[in-house]
């Protein structure tokens, strides 16, 4: 019954500004290390810090207020993003914001800049945490209202269902994965003459632009490249391909029982814009045509997210592989094959290794030569110790692509089985 809120100041490490105890909301009985009372802890080497003073209390408080009204009113622990979510947006709601060229919120930004491919669910409590889970929150709020964080934290559920819920009761079609899909858009383009979803509404965050990674393909003749990465579920990705000219042909894939959405964009000479959505299969595959590249359309910018797991986040969650392929096919010049001297449909359908003398292995030395991994081989067709030694150059080039295909973690040994040729049939035309 005491309506008091006691603030403790104390020392703390640098990184740390403050903190809130749900232990000390329990009795000594129930959990001995307890002050029982209402407690706020902040940093003694804050104090002379009006502004940072303000945003702490705002934050350490919003804590506060989520244990009693999420886990003491329905006995729940909120997923840990979404708590800091709130905790950090209080900043926002207070106008502590309103100043962006010395404030919290320009730090954020800052951060989220320099490693924009940080998971939102996953929190390890660094700045980038914080920096990502602001950035969302932010947009979050922009386009579907305050209500649904406070509905949020009035559900008895928790994360993401939460939010589904609350952005239901709001009246909103979209859904948790919508909700992503659109910031990761937005949070690119930033424009809202390409959709009302597609932009910050917030003055302070209108002129935010993310820089993709880049991946490019050679201007003449036909052209190939192959990109692999790893993701974590709710984690921003953007590749941006760009160079080549003629069809440019896109191919996405990553493992059977995930769940990815594919966003992405194509730009054109002039500037123009058009957001698209790729449809992938049950083995979460799919593939995009562009024609005219490099002269009419000049970029491709690819945004995938991993949206398979939605509750029980940790501290330390799993990578999962995606791939994709990239080819220009210039017809005029080489008939339709990426590499002129394959004939096009060719396919690696068997196994084979050391010793092994067939047809297969002068087009295998084909690709190893494109890929840096041989150079000089006479054209035969045996399969001799020059090659064994550019096989494992190229299993190790791409291990992570064809240890996903092969179900293990594979060893550069030098043999063409199933993982490695998937990776060598991703490299030629369909």
């Amino acid at each position: 019954g005491d309506n008091k809120i006691s603030i403790l100041f104390h020392s703390m490490r640098d990184d740390f500004g403050g903190y809130f105890r749900t232990v000390d909301e329990y009795i000594k009985l129930q959990a001995p290390t307890s002050n029982e009372r209402e407690i706020l802890y902040l940093a003694t080497n804050k104090i002379d810090d009006l502004y940072q003073l303000k945003v702490l209390l705002a934050h350490e408080f919003t804590h506060l207020i989520t244990f009693n009204q999420k886990n003491k009113a329905f006995d729940l622990e909120d997923d840990t993003w979404l708590n800091e979510a709130r905790a950090d947006y209080s900043t926002t709601v207070l106008g502590y914001n309103d100043n962006y060229s010395s404030s919290i919120l320009r730090e954020r930004v800052r951060d989220f800049l320099e490693n924009s491919t940080d998971s939102l669910t996953e929190w390890k409590d660094t700045k980038y945490d914080y920096a990502v889970n602001s950035l969302f929150t932010n947009y979050l709020v922009d386009h579907y209202g305050i209500n649904v964080l406070a509905d949020s934290l009035k559900s008895k559920s928790v994360g993401i269902a939460s939010i589904n819920e609350a952005l239901k009761k709001s009246g909103f079609q979209d859904d948790f994965s919508q909700l992503f899909s659109n910031w990761t858009i937005a949070v690119f383009v930033n424009d809202c003459l390409l959709g009302e979803k597609y932009c910050y509404l917030n003055q302070n965050l209108k002129n935010i632009h993310l820089v993709p990674s880049l991946n490019f393909l050679p201007i003449g003749g036909s052209s190939f490249l192959s990109v692999t990465n790893l993701t974590k579920n709710w984690t921003g990705n953007w590749q941006k391909i760009f160079g080549g000219n003629g069809t440019l042909k896109i191919d996405f894939g990553s493992l059977r029982g995930l769940s990815f959405q594919v966003p992405y964009i194509i730009q054109d000479k002039l500037g123009k814009i058009s957001v698209n959505f790729l449809s992938l299969d049950k083995d979460q595959k799919g593939q995009i045509t562009v024609n005219d590249f490099g002269k009419q359309n000049i970029s491709v910018i690819l945004m995938p997210f991993l949206q398979s797991k939605t509750t029980n986040f940790t501290d330390n969650e799993p990578t999962y592989p995606y791939t994709f392929t990239a080819s220009i096919s210039n017809q005029a010049s080489n008939g339709g094959a990426i590499y002129p001297l394959i004939p096009v449909g060719f396919k690696f359908n068997e196994n084979f290794s050391f010793g092994t003398s067939k047809q297969d292995v002068v087009y295998l030395k084909i690709i190893l030569a494109a890929e840096g991994c041989v150079s000089g081989l006479a054209n035969t067709s045996y399969f001799g110790t020059e090659t064994l030694k550019g096989v494992k150059c190229f299993q190790n080039k791409y291990k992570i692509a064809i240890s996903a295909t092969a179900g293990y973690q594979i060893a550069s040994t030098g043999y063409v089985g199933l993982g490695t040729r998937f990776q060598l049939n991703s490299f030629l035309t369909k």
